[in-house]
């Protein structure tokens, strides 16, 4: 072969690798594009409904009229209806930050922010009714798992007393 057929041919493969660089870097693009607006509309999902937990909770004539709307929970605990909104705009940074870390996002390493997540939500679900909460309200699978696993490491631990009030 001569030098122009060489120079063709060195061109040609630079097309075809130019444009495989630019299919790849779309295709990366485009998943990253797809990954953010999940991202995004799940929190602002989860910003909806801590919404209205916000509201039930500063609002309670609001308290009854919502809980019709969500799954029965029997419990021995009065407060349980507001409780289950206090939990969910408590739960709410635990779930975003799981979410986070579990996308790779978190700024600590994804283990060491699971864990800390993992420590954090140690102490609530002591409680029966938060854990039943994380098992019963529409949280994803793995943060379920996640959560039944905390659960299940503390089966072992007596739940702290509750604190004493002043009241008569």
């Amino acid at each position: 072969m001569d030098a122009a057929t060489w120079i063709s041919l060195g061109q040609l493969t630079i097309s075809i690798v130019g444009i495989a660089i630019t299919a790849w870097l779309a295709v990366i693009v485009q998943r990253s594009a797809t990954r953010i607006a999940q991202l995004e509309f799940n929190r602002a999902l989860r910003d909806s409904w801590m919404h209205v937990d916000e509201m039930v909770l500063q609002k309670p004539e609001f308290l009854e009229l919502v809980d019709r709307y969500l799954e029965p929970r029997e419990t021995a605990d009065p407060t349980f209806a507001q409780k289950r909104h206090f939990l969910f705009v408590f739960l709410s940074p635990l779930y975003t930050t799981y979410q986070a870390a579990r996308q790779g996002l978190a700024s600590g390493g994804s283990a060491e922010t699971i864990a800390t997540v993992k420590a954090q939500l140690a102490r609530v679900l002591l409680d029966e009714d938060a854990f039943w909460l994380t098992q019963n309200q529409g949280y994803d699978s793995d943060f379920m798992t996640l959560c039944r696993d905390v659960h299940d490491s503390l089966s072992h631990v007596v739940s702290p007393p509750t604190r004493a009030t002043n009241d008569p």
